[in-house]
């Protein structure tokens, strides 16, 4: 009986609590409650902002019909009730309830649709915005990352077909500087001893211009092909991630269209001019073989083709980093959400690959 009388009074006790923070004009748990001259507290929204005359900038309280000018800064100028306020956090930690999440927030008008909510800044369009609002900016944000990676779809032949040159002219090069070494070897041959210092020269001439060269071209090469298979990457999960299924926040979203953007510009700038890479390099004969011997000290020279225009290696080779001096195309940290992703798939994959099982 005395168990039973306490668990009574416990629960009377709970109710009474319950009513003490339960707000008298929508009957629900107190929001920012605001407290009047009177002692009355009320929800500042919507239940203060329903009570306010605004012809005669007064508010008559419900409970006792005592009326109150309201402050200049209006309503939410209004003292907040700390002791409820207390109550309400002692009630959340004694039912293990969730707080609420717009819990000392205000109500604005939405910069879009200009109804009134609980509105929070869009970077897409710079304004706060209501959830729903929000939401649709998020999806045009995806709308525009589709169109921009089509774009990048459709442009990407650009850095294959340079990539191609690139391939042939490594050939020429090679080919070209391997005749010119052969047509100085048999120079070398026919004058013998008294050429020989003289070919040793030509040959490491030939040799360092095909190393600066070739490296350059190999380095060009491989820069190309990070690019490609960045950009093929990226479009690849943009197409896999980008959507409704997976969650983004819009600085996220924001954040992977620029990418997109700067890849787009990226292509659309990129030129590659290549000269004849095959007749680059020549060997000239000064004089007729038979009185070679007469000018050993200075027999022949290597006759470099010059670059035309800012086509070389040089001008190609720094085209391929953005403005800023950073190697490549700069990674957002969607673009590094999108490569962890990729990561965590291929790791799945893997690990559904390993698993054998033990019985047909």
């Amino acid at each position: 009986r005395t168990g039973l009388r306490v668990s009574s009074v416990l629960f009377t006790g709970m109710e009474q609590f319950e009513q003490l923070l339960t707000c008298a004009i929508c009957l629900d748990r107190y929001r920012n409650p605001k407290l009047l001259p009177c002692q009355h507290s009320f929800c500042m929204e919507p239940c203060m902002d329903g009570l306010v005359d605004y012809v005669r900038r007064q508010v008559k309280c419900p409970e006792c019909r005592a009326e109150h000018r309201i402050p200049y800064q209006g309503v939410q100028a209004f003292p907040t009730n700390v002791t409820l306020q207390r109550f309400l956090e002692l009630h959340i930690e004694i039912t293990g309830e969730l707080p609420d999440p717009t819990s000392g927030q205000t109500m604005e008008r939405c910069g879009v649709c200009s109804e009134k909510s609980y509105c929070s800044l869009c970077v897409h369009c710079e304004k706060k915005c209501c959830p729903e609002c929000k939401d649709a900016h998020m999806d045009i944000l995806r709308r525009e990352i589709a169109r921009i990676n089509s774009q990048v779809r459709r442009g990407l032949h650009r850095l294959q077909d340079a990539l191609a040159l690139v391939e042939k002219n490594t050939l020429g090069l090679q080919t070209n500087c391997a005749s010119v070494a052969e047509e100085v070897d048999e120079i070398y041959r026919r004058l013998s001893k008294a050429l020989k210092d003289r070919t040793e020269h030509l040959r490491n001439e030939v040799d360092r211009y095909l190393g600066t060269e070739l490296r350059g071209l190999i380095q060009l090469k491989e820069n190309l092909e990070l690019e490609i298979a960045n950009i093929q990457s990226n479009c690849d999960l943009a197409e896999a991630h980008i959507n409704e299924n997976v969650p983004w926040d819009d600085t996220e979203l924001l954040d992977t269209k620029e990418l997109f953007l700067r890849t787009v510009e990226f292509i659309r700038n990129f030129e590659y001019e290549a000269g004849d890479y095959s007749r680059r390099v020549r060997f000239v004969m000064a004089h007729d073989p038979n009185q070679l011997v007469l000018h050993v000290a200075g027999y022949g020279e290597l006759n470099i083709k010059p670059e035309s225009g800012s086509g070389g290696l040089l001008g190609s080779s720094s085209s391929l980093a953005p403005p800023g001096g950073s190697p490549g195309l700069m990674r957002s940290k969607s673009d590094h959400r999108l490569a962890s992703q990729y990561r965590q798939q291929e790791e799945e994959r893997l690990a559904r690959n390993r698993y054998v099982p033990e019985y047909e």
